[in-house]
């Protein structure tokens, strides 16, 4: 109880300080880290700190809806100020949940299989948190050593924002300088937008399931 009380606090901490007191990086800066990171935004999956040991715990962060490894490296820099070991787990933001899922715990088994004593704690943003969940809540997707897992924001009951979002995708083509007539005319909702909406069947099935273990 006391062990997830003090995560909890640092991890509020960390969110806090990412969202709300960091603010924008020069953009000198920025270009430089998107020229480093260029072989990481090409795959998706788990993305481990440079010269990793072993820490534990390691500190597991999913990004939401439309969103990806950029939004997450704050985090993970934050998280890195107060020596918490932080990996960002990556994938197809506007893609299946279930996908999501698949990868997610494809790619812990995999770590799990080299670091067997590192405690894992999960960390969903948004639609993150349902992409954790449906990983730990299936027994034969859940890989084990999860300890806690926290989601901020996530819409566990549904939302339509996502499909606003989508329906908003003309809008932003055209103010980008986008012009491509049929692009905009068959904007059909995402895999993922459709899954988040409140009476999707992805969401009645996984609000169904038992809480994962730990």
């Amino acid at each position: 109880m006391k062990r997830g009380i003090f995560i909890s606090c640092i991890l509020i901490g960390v969110f806090i300080h990412t969202t709300y007191l960091h603010g924008k990086e020069p953009q000198n800066r920025n270009q430089s880290r998107a020229t480093e990171n260029s072989n990481q935004l090409k795959k998706n999956g788990l993305h481990l700190p440079e010269f990793y040991l072993g820490q534990s715990p390691l500190i597991v962060v999913l990004h939401g809806f439309n969103s990806g490894l950029p939004q997450l490296q704050r985090f993970q820099q934050a998280c890195q100020t107060t020596y918490l070991a932080c990996a960002p787990f990556t994938y197809p933001s506007k893609g299946s949940i279930v996908e999501a899922a698949m990868l997610l715990s494809k790619e812990l088994k995999t770590f799990r299989r080299k670091y067997p004593q590192v405690r894992l704690v999960l960390v969903g943003h948004s639609m993150g948190g349902l992409v954790a969940r449906m990983c730990l809540e299936n027994p034969q997707w859940n890989p084990g050593g999860v300890s806690d897992l926290f989601t901020l924001g996530t819409p566990h009951k549904g939302s339509h924002l996502a499909s606003l979002a989508d329906a908003m995708n003309p809008v932003l083509m055209i103010l980008q300088g986008d012009f491509r007539i049929g692009k905009m005319l068959f904007n059909n909702p995402s895999p993922a937008a459709r899954q988040l909406l409140p009476e999707s069947e992805l969401l009645k099935n996984l609000n169904r399931l038992p809480p994962a273990p730990g």
